[in-house]
């Protein structure tokens, strides 16, 4: 190599090293203040910290694409001046942006690929737009390039758009079939009465996953008999969920009426930066994307880098009181079995038995003293590992309904991961035999195969159960969080979740436009107590015309927030290891 290639080489490395620091420290900044602002940090000491870290962090992956261009250019005697840098740099993050915004078929980036849906048109189209802004950069036509880009990525939004509403399925035939002249048949206080809820005025069934397009083909081929004879004579309709659907923040959406940046809840994980006292759970998204930049993707993947920290996200992150806390509070007892972000747990008038990884996980702290640990099987395709699973599953309702008994609560609610895990692991599978699908061209009806029905024939079951146990004048809500169709990453744009309530002053009928955050609004007017002006979501018209429910609900200014977790400073932390190898099974985390 002589001088010449020497100085090209040096001069190459040099221009991609400005390249990568001003344009990452740009990036990390930005996002910096952005994160900050969402996970609400107000001090600026704080926010300075939070950019540098990201700045870091964009300035090492920046430096990686450059120099990756830089250096074999200069083996052939080549300088990379800076346009080619800056052009590198800026076809390179529409790739990982476009990637990302695109997740309905493209997975390259955005996320796991172990469901199949590889949409390589989208691929290509973005590979192109990378190219056009690129070549414009280093041609002198930034505008052209830019301009070129942008009809590409505009068109890919274009064609997206339409499959990318999510899918209602037509519920008439099977909502309230009973003859207006005949009472719907009913189980409801049928159990023994030493196991009947005989105080429950309130039960929530909370079905993580349940579609409508699983529930209606089993409800054709009689599969949930009990869903049917529920649906006879109750209020039901689609549930819609956010784009971004991550259970720990649906389900808190259920049950505090508020959308993630109002509950504090994000997603599975929340990040600990040393220096930033607020965990960072909330992170800037695009509709139906990872993230802005490709910030979530990139923390999960450099986490082992010890540069920063991410834990699952509890209660200690909830900002907002739940619906069984602000029942509890105007004198109800309650019973909560296994709801998402509940542990540490909070003290309550009945019981709770938490869901998380953070102790203590139940109150009272002796409740379940000498109960062994249920454990699950380990996650598997098709019916064995549902068949594995079924009895710890049929245990957990088993320590809910002695403890509801115990207890006399009067707003009870159980939670159930169970679907959720199934039609991840065999959707594919069962619908389309785990064929490779081109991601934007059709949405798939599904023929519930057999572990998706023996899962459904269960929670049937559970729901007869559940119905049997509960005084003929309860009110049953059943809801879940999602559907399933896989146009996207399992239920990113997933089609809306399922919700059924039934009860002596509800109005039997389709309900139309309800959402997650107006779920918790319905619970409260149910029981007669005010919504909040700072619920995001509204109380559902279902009730019987004269009945109390058919009047306007009252309103309060707030209800404060969630209740304050048990020795929060001395709590510590179950190994959550098996949880997070069962995430990463179902593709949520890397």
């Amino acid at each position: 190599m002589g001088p010449a290639s020497v100085s090209n080489s040096i001069q190459s490395v040099a221009v991609a090293i400005a390249v990568a620091v001003v344009g990452g420290t740009l990036i990390g900044c930005t996002l910096g203040v952005w994160i900050a602002a969402l996970n609400q940090i107000s001090t600026l000491g704080e926010t300075a910290i939070l950019a540098g870290y990201l700045s870091v962090l964009y300035v090492g992956v920046t430096l990686a694409v450059t120099l990756g261009l830089a250096l074999p250019l200069s083996l052939f005697g080549v300088r990379a001046s800076w346009r080619i840098n800056i052009a590198v740099f800026l076809a390179w993050y529409v790739v990982v942006n476009a990637s990302t915004r695109f997740i309905s078929s493209v997975q390259f980036v955005s996320v796991v690929p172990h469901m199949s849906m590889i949409g390589l048109f989208d691929v290509l189209v973005i590979i192109v737009a990378a190219v056009a802004v690129g070549w414009g950069i280093i041609a002198k036509r930034t505008s052209v390039g830019i301009g070129i880009t942008l009809a590409l990525l505009g068109g890919l939004q274009l064609i997206h758009h339409f499959h990318e509403v999510p899918r209602q399925l037509d519920l008439s035939e099977w909502v309230t079939r009973a003859k207006a002249a005949e009472e719907p048949k009913s189980i409801f206080g049928t159990a023994p009465i030493d196991e009947q809820f005989k105080n429950a005025k309130l039960a929530v069934f909370g079905l993580d996953g349940l579609g409508w397009e699983v529930l209606i083909p089993l409800l054709k081929s009689g599969d949930c008999p009990n869903f049917q004879m529920l649906l006879d004579g109750s209020a039901a309709g689609h549930l819609a969920t956010n784009s971004y659907s991550r259970s720990p923040a649906l389900w808190e959406s259920i049950a505090t009426g508020k959308d993630p940046l109002g509950h504090g809840i994000a997603d599975h994980y929340h990040y600990f930066f040393p220096g930033v006292e607020n965990r960072i759970g909330h992170l800037p998204r695009f509709p139906m994307s990872n993230s802005v930049m490709g910030v979530n993707r990139l923390l999960e993947r450099t986490v082992n880098l010890r540069l920063w920290s991410r834990k699952f996200s509890s209660a200690v992150d909830a900002r907002s009181a739940r619906f069984w806390e602000v029942a509890e509070r105007a004198g109800h007892t309650a019973g909560i079995y296994a709801w998402y972000n509940t542990t540490p747990v909070s003290p309550v008038r009945g019981f709770i038995v938490g869901k998380g990884y953070t102790k203590p996980k139940n109150f009272p702290l002796d409740l379940e003293a000498g109960m062994t640990r249920l454990k699950n099987s380990p996650i598997g395709l098709g019916t064995p590992w549902v068949e594995a699973q079924i009895p710890t599953e049929t245990q957990h309702f088993e320590r809910f309904s002695a403890h509801v008994a115990e207890f006399g609560s009067s707003v009870i609610a159980y939670y159930t991961h169970f679907g959720d895990g199934v039609n991840h692991i065999n959707w594919n599978a069962e619908a389309h035999d785990g064929n490779f699908l081109i991601g934007g061209l059709r949405s798939f009806d599904l023929e519930p195969g057999p572990s998706i029905t023996m899962l459904m024939r269960f929670l049937d079951d559970q729901l007869g159960e559940y119905m049997r146990r509960l005084p003929e004048d309860s009110t049953l809500v059943v809801v879940s969080d999602h559907g399933f169709d896989f146009r996207g990453y399992e239920h990113d744009n997933a089609p809306p979740g399922v919700l059924i309530i039934r009860g002596p002053d509800v109005q039997p009928g389709i309900v139309s436009g309800a959402r997650l955050v107006d779920v918790a609004p319905t619970l409260l007017h149910l029981l007669g107590l005010p919504v909040s002006d700072d619920m995001q979501g509204r109380a559902l018209s279902i009730g019987r015309p004269g009945s109390l429910l058919a009047r306007e609900p009252i309103f309060v200014a707030s209800h404060g927030p969630a209740g304050q977790p048990i020795d929060i400073e001395q709590m510590a932390t179950e190994d959550a290891s098996e949880h997070e190898s069962y995430l990463r099974a179902l593709g949520y985390v890397q």
